[in-house]
């Protein structure tokens, strides 16, 4: 399901692939797909949570691994070029007023989705750019 939900996303040209999940084994087909649509110049951002061994599809070079960080900044990017995650960035969703507060969700997911937010502002405000130098200001962005 997932590499076919892939496919899709590369036949439909997408500039950005936001996963906010992981699953807990190397599925079959998943890293040539991801391979695939990098090559085609698509940012695939995964969550990756080590702790319940969602490593997948966030473990390949192709994707850009993202896991929450504790007391982040929603506004702050962090990059680790020497681990199996590539970025951290906050993990809380933005304040919800009243009772909606306690169905409120945190983690990775919310990390996926803020990288996921950091490039997509890269790429439109560079538009000119391919992927690789959005690769390289997003890295610079990173602290």
């Amino acid at each position: 399901m997932l590499v076919s939900a892939i496919e899709w996303y590369i036949g439909h040209r997408m500039d950005i692939i936001n996963q906010s999940l992981g699953v807990k084994k190397d599925l079959t087909g998943l890293r040539e797909i991801c391979d695939e649509a990098t090559n085609r110049g698509i940012i695939i951002v995964s969550s990756h949570d080590e702790n319940r061994g969602l490593l997948w599809p966030g473990h390949y070079p192709s994707v850009f691994a993202s896991a929450s960080v504790e007391n982040g900044s929603p506004d702050q990017l962090y990059y680790n070029k020497d681990g199996e995650i590539n970025f951290k960035a906050c993990g809380l969703s933005r304040h919800l007023e009243g009772p909606m507060q306690k169905f409120n969700l945190q983690g990775h997911s919310f990390a996926a989705a803020y990288v996921t937010s950091f490039i997509a502002q890269l790429m439109e405000m560079h538009q000119e750019k391919g992927y690789e130098e959005v690769c390289k200001l997003l890295l610079k962005k990173a602290s």
